[in-house]
């Protein structure tokens, strides 16, 4: 890699970071909104069960 070759790569990296690091940028927090998975009745199922991969989070009261 030639330097003028490292150093257009440079200053596009930085471009880069700044972009995507901005306040609207692909980075940014969209949300921080809980997920809810339902809880589905399974007739042949004691209980309640929930959608594979999902984990309880917290118990009923």
């Amino acid at each position: 890699m030639t330097a003028d070759a490292a150093e257009a790569w440079q200053q596009w990296h930085e471009r880069r970071i700044e972009t995507v690091s901005a306040p609207h940028g692909p980075l940014s927090l969209v949300g921080t909104h809980r997920i809810e998975f339902p809880r589905v009745a399974a007739p042949d199922a004691e209980g309640r069960t929930m959608p594979a991969g999902a984990r309880e989070l917290r118990q009923d009261t």
